[in-house]
This record gives C-alpha cells, structure tokens and sequence, in this order.
C-alpha cells in the first residue's frame, strides 16, 4: 500500500470522526502548548543571559589573582580543595602578561574606600581606578552623559546614577562639570606616635587615621551594567591620579598583614583578551605560572548544568499533558479499531498484508500527532506572547525596563512537532497491532 492511499485513507476515516478527533487533538494541542510555552521561557533565560554577557565583553575579561585553587579534586569536601603557595603579582607581572599573545589590556584592581560630599550631601562610596585606554571596551565605552577622562592624569571621575540619587542631585546633566570632594583616609603617623606618648597639644584628638579631600571634576555618568567581570565602580577615576591619593592601601586585615610580611603587591590584575579564540591560551599560560585566574569559561560548565536542570523541570511538566493526550489517542484509535472492524475484515480480504493494517493505524494517530503538533506550537505562541505583555506591564509599573522572557527558536519549534509526532505514533501503536491481529472471516461476519 503506497504511502499517498495510507494519508488519504487516515484523513477520511479521522473526518468521519470529527468530534472524536476534535476532541483527542485538542489534548495534544494543550500538551504541546504547554511544553512550547515552558521550555521557550527557560530558552529566553538563558539567552537573555548569554546576549548580556556577549555585549558585555564577558568572555574575553580574565582575573588574575595571586593564590591558585584546584578546584573539582574535593567537590565532596571543599575545605580539602589543594591550595597552591601564594604568589605576588607586581608591575613587572603585569608587564609579562601584556606581552602574552592575544592580551589587549592590563590593570591593576586600585579600590578605594572613600566618601564623595557635595554640597551638603555626603555618601561613603568604593572608587575604582582604571587606565585611560579602558574607554576602549565595555563598560567604560557607554558612558551615558558626559565624557571619559581627558587624561590619565586628569583630577576627574565618572559617576552611577545610583549616587546622585544619594547626594539629592535630581537631574543627572546638573551635575556634570561640577567640583566634588572625594575624601579618603590616610595614616597620621603624628597620631600614632602620640598614641605611644609622644607629646602632643592638649585639644588635639590622638586618632590613628586622618582625612584627605581632594577636589574633582564630575565629566560623565553612567548606569550600572547588567554583568561585567571588571566593570566600573560606583565612582571611577584615571588610574594615574589614583597613584597620588593618599588612602589606605589595604581592603581587610589580611592585607594588611601581606603588607607587614614584605609579599605586597596587587590583589587582583584585570586583563581584557582580543578575541574569544584567544582566551584559553592566556589562560593556559597565566595558570602555569602559577597565578590563578577567574574567567566565566571556567563557570559555563556549572551554568550550562544548571540550565539543563531548569529545562529538564519545565519540559517534564509539559509532557505530563503530553502524557495524558496519548491516553486519548489510545483510546480513540481502539473505539477506531472497534468500528472499523468489519473494514478491516473486507481490507485483508482484499489483500492488505498485517503491516498494510498496522501503518494505517500508526498513520492515522501520528496525523493527529503533526496537526496536533502544528496548532499546539501555535497556542505557545499565543500563551507566551499574552505572558509577555501582562509581564512586561507590571515591569514597566515598578520602574524596569521591558525584557524578553520567552524565546521560541526554529530548533523548538521542530522539536515539538516531532515529540508530539513521536508520541502519537508510539500511542497507536497498541490499537495498530490490534487491528492487525483481527480474523478477516470473522470480521467479515461482524454486524
């Protein structure tokens, strides 16, 4: 029997049956329906993720550190994870790793703790010192109002939104042009030495620590990025200047006591590759000299299982539904089986082999499977385009801005028909192999 007779004869039985048929489709619909809207929410997760971390030039941003962890060895027992002697990373380091083939750019981590103050507002802040040739890559390259640095050098900094909403300033381009006072803390040794009885004048208060104001220039504004491996700090200055602000050179206490020990150096060196191609042998290279590195390559492993996990949730409460219609293609196709018998009876007489009979049926119930498939991508199509707008109205009502949630690529379009083909077919399979086994002389004889 040719495969255009068994379309035909499938589509003229399932039109006899319309509201049967109407009916088990309809499961299909839903099931895949469901499936498509779940999954193509978990698909717009992660490129959501992945098109922030494309723009934000993720990839290609590596972190070096001092101390080199092995990681993976004791994933039962991270405290035993083998840890390698520390290194110092200095300028002659640095120097190294910017002669590595492939590297654009390399700066030291410079952070400052330090209190921004205008006019009457103040606000503690961490400033973040980059080199002038960062306005090059991302995000140094969107500032939104503004400029970067005329100089590395210059006595000029850029700030975040976020902190002018701290200092009252109302209207960001107000601000910009304008003097600020950046005022960090330094060591007066004058205190420390009158804390151990050095004299000193009776109204002075014996303070380890004093403070520095210096006067800066506001040249441009940003907003803080969605991801970023080095990104900017809520106020960022030229990493020149930063060398002539008198600060605290150390975060925490550890650092204090590398300083004592004579290991002082960077605590952390940002280097931006050219290309993603690029990536790996710089890391191979820094690794090997003992350094450990921070690059997302190493976490996308981590990331992916965990979006397969996500998907793998979703798509299982999909195919419950899925599931379910496959039991109302069972049914329908025996109640089929049950009707038809005289039929098939007359068919085999006629000349149809067992096989003619059981592709009939496994025709038939996978046609419900294609429409089934075809209209259920339609209604998740439908469902997450609805999710989308009611979405992205209460995000637009609490101040963020409208985003992507669902995405339904070609690969999960064809996915779907294919599954709710694949289990159509295998739920005809028991009413076709009982079509089959019908005696054509006593089918004959059916009333």
């Amino acid at each position: 029997m040719l495969f255009n007779d068994l379309l035909k004869m499938s589509y003229a039985s399932l039109r006899r049956t319309k509201l049967r048929t109407f009916l088990t489709g309809t499961g299909v619909v839903v099931g895949i329906g469901a499936l498509t809207s779940m999954i193509s929410f978990g698909a717009g997760l992660q490129k959501n993720i992945s098109d922030a971390m494309k723009k934000t030039d993720i990839f290609t941003s590596i972190e070096v550190t001092p101390r080199q962890l092995e990681f993976g060895r004791n994933r039962h027992n991270p405290e035993k994870e083998e840890e390698k002697p520390s290194k110092v990373i200095t300028d002659s380091t640095m120097q190294w790793i910017s002669s590595l083939p492939g590297v654009k750019m390399v700066y030291p981590e410079v952070i400052i703790p330090s209190q921004l103050r205008f006019g009457e507002k103040s606000a503690s802040i961490t400033a973040r010192a980059v080199p002038l040739n960062a306005n090059q890559y991302y995000p140094f390259n969107q500032i939104e109002i503004g400029s970067f640095f005329s100089s590395d050098t210059a006595k000029e900094i850029i700030i975040s939104k976020r902190i002018l909403k701290r200092l009252g300033v109302q209207h960001p381009d107000s601000i910009l042009g304008k003097d600020v006072k950046l005022v960090t803390a330094k060591f007066s040794f004058e205190n420390i030495g009158a804390m151990f009885g050095m004299p000193v004048p009776f109204t002075q208060d014996i303070k380890p620590f004093a403070e520095e104001m210096n006067t800066v220039t506001v040249v441009g504004i940003w907003s803080p990025p969605e991801f970023s491996a080095s990104g900017m700090a809520e106020v960022t200055l030229p990493m020149g200047t930063s060398n002539r602000i008198a600060r605290l050179n150390f975060r925490s206490v550890w650092d204090l006591l590398q300083s004592f020990s004579g290991k002082e150096g960077y605590p952390m060196v940002h280097v931006r590759v050219g290309s993603f191609r690029e990536v790996e042998p710089v890391i191979k290279n820094i690794s090997d000299a003992g350094y450990g590195v921070v690059n997302i390559l190493q976490q996308i492993d981590e990331l992916r299982r965990g979006f397969l996990i996500f998907d793998a949730a979703l798509g299982a409460m999909g195919t419950i539904a899925l599931f379910v219609a496959s039991l109302g293609i069972i049914n329908t196709m025996v109640m089929s089986v049950l009707e038809r018998y005289r039929e098939i009876g007359i068919m085999k007489a006629l000349g149809a082999t067992h096989t003619d009979i059981k592709l009939l049926f496994v025709v038939e119930s996978s046609v419900i499977g294609f429409i089934g498939g075809i209209l259920g991508v339609i209604l998740g199509w439908i469902v997450t385009l609805i999710a989308q707008i009611v979405a992205n109205q209460y995000i637009l009502r609490q101040g963020g801005e409208i985003v992507r949630l669902f995405y339904i690529p070609v690969w999960l379009i064809a996915a779907s028909i294919a599954f709710a083909i694949l289990v159509s077919l295998i739920a005809g399979l028991y009413p076709a192999a009982r079509a089959a086994k019908v005696d054509p002389v006593q089918a004959l004889r059916h009333e």
